[in-house]
């Protein structure tokens, strides 16, 4: 696995861990909202190996991360453990990182990025609906109320006039500050916010001394990730029931 990967996921898999997720045999779930279930090493082939210890109920999904030996985790479960039928893919997510040595961003002079207290229940909440509103799910608002209590993790809003449009999660391991639920809702698209928010975040980065900066996106946020300097370093498979 490359380092930038290995920094990724490292990221990713402590936040999953501070929502909340424990640890069951040799995999790890999380017990509501993100839904996540994965094996502790995370690859695929360690993953089917151990594929006859899954309990999966109906909301939690299954991440793998793939490897080029295994042909598939459908059809490989259902070779080992009889459950091709009960596992679909339901979406993929490439990893992406940014090295930001010697980097330099233009400022968004229009727009401003906040940061929410810990205690300040109200702008959780509005955290939450606009997030969700940008999402198109629910997000459960405790395990935000319950995860931004530690130090290494932050909420921000990007506003413009006062208008909170758009939403991020930073979460910091090491030198990686980890960006997540990056949300902008249907009424505001089209005005570059998305764009604004990431170079905020960029920028903040850079004042804290971060070197490397990851995500995880979807086709609708490639292009963007991309212009801002991110490289794909590989690839996460998210598996649900039928």
């Amino acid at each position: 696995m490359k380092l930038a990967s290995q920094k990724n996921i490292q990221n990713m898999v402590s936040l999953w861990q501070r929502y909340g997720a424990r640890k069951k045999g040799a995999f790890w779930y999380s017990n509501s909202w993100p839904n996540r279930v994965w094996h502790d090493a995370l690859a695929e082939n360690q993953t089917i190996a151990q594929a006859h210890n899954l309990q999966l109920d109906k909301l939690q999904k299954l991440v793998v991360y793939p490897v080029q030996s295994c042909t598939g985790l459908s059809s490989s479960l259902g070779c080992k453990a009889g459950l091709n039928s009960a596992l679909t893919l339901g979406f993929q997510l490439q990893l992406m990182n940014l090295n930001l040595t010697g980097r330099q961003f233009p400022h968004c002079d229009k727009t401003e990025l906040t940061s929410i207290s810990p205690n300040d229940d109200k702008l959780i909440h509005a955290f939450s609906k606009l997030c969700s509103l940008g999402f198109g799910y629910t997000i459960d608002t405790g395990v935000l109320q319950k995860v931004v209590q530690d130090n290494d993790v932050k909420l921000v809003f990007l506003s413009v006039a006062n208008r909170q449009v758009a939403t991020a999660l930073l979460h910091c391991t090491g030198d990686t500050l980890g960006v997540y639920q990056l949300a902008v809702p249907e009424q505001y698209r089209g005005r570059g916010y998305a764009k604004s928010i990431m170079l905020h975040i960029l920028h903040y980065a850079q004042r804290n001394e971060f070197e490397f900066v990851s995500l995880q996106a979807s086709e609708m946020g490639l292009g963007i990730y991309q212009k801002l300097g991110f490289s794909i370093s590989g690839r996460i498979d998210v598996y649900q029931q039928l």
